[in-house]
């Protein structure tokens, strides 16, 4: 009879386990989601002072050259804006717990579509990854990587 109860109790802490993982990864998804939508609408209204508050203070953007610091990277989204007219799509494909940096790790694809200041047409797309920590119950991309 003991087998039986902890057995059972095993049984019981295991569905526990993966009701609430599943459970976790649904919430982690739908978050990293309206991360990515929250994203695309400040980018897409030009907002750069919205755009630094969705990085952490020490964060790094890592594209054609890096850039350092959530001021840093809004001072270059504020002069990529001010040289163009573009929109960017996001679109959210995965978010998976990273053991190795204790963060999630957010990926997904871009495109942005406008023109620049001489009129010439922009439009490229790539591929991304964000490191996204949650600081004071917010997530924030603490490093991200554009291709």
């Amino acid at each position: 009879m003991k087998k039986h109860t902890q057995f059972s109790l095993f049984i019981a802490l295991l569905l526990c386990f993966t009701t609430t993982a599943k459970t976790f990864g649904q919430d982690v998804d739908k978050e990293m989601q309206e991360f990515a939508q929250k994203y695309q609408d400040a980018y897409n209204k030009e907002d750069h002072v919205t755009l630094k508050t969705l990085y952490t203070d020490d964060a790094k953007r890592i594209a054609q050259d890096t850039i350092s610091g959530a001021e840093a990277i809004a001072a270059q989204l504020a002069r990529q804006f001010a040289a163009s007219d573009a929109t960017i799509q996001i679109t959210q494909q995965s978010a998976s717990w990273s053991d190795f940096h204790y963060t999630i790790i957010a990926s997904g694809t871009y495109s942005v579509k406008g023109k620049d200041a001489a009129g010439k047409v922009i439009d490229f797309s790539g591929k991304y990854a964000n490191i996204m920590l949650k600081q004071n119950g917010v997530w924030k991309i603490s490093n991200s990587t554009l291709k």
